[in-house]
């Protein structure tokens, strides 16, 4: 409440409210084996498995390894084509940023 040297009075109320985030919920393909013969189109298919939603604008890292060599964090799989070695694909999400 508001009052002035005159006496008059002014009165507001407001509310904010902060709802619950939603959850973040990821997908990710069935490791595969498949032959080299195969590859181009399938992991193009594989790869599209992978997705998440929800959350407070979630951090989506992926860690790629070639032949169980060191991992390399990417934040996008989308430049990544079929391997002529075998691959191996972490994803991890991270609201902190």
């Amino acid at each position: 409440m508001i009052t002035d040297d005159c006496g008059q009075r002014s009165e507001k109320e407001a509310t904010y409210t902060i709802t619950r985030r939603s959850d973040v919920t990821t997908t990710a393909p069935k490791s595969t084996i498949k032959d080299q013969c195969d590859l181009a189109n399938d992991f193009n298919t594989w790869k599209a498995l992978f997705s998440a939603s929800g959350g407070c604008s979630p951090i989506i890292k992926y860690f790629v390894s070639i032949d169980g060599g060191n991992e390399t964090e990417m934040t996008s799989i989308d430049n990544v084509t079929a391997p002529g070695k075998v691959w191996w694909f972490r994803k991890n999400q991270n609201r902190d940023h």
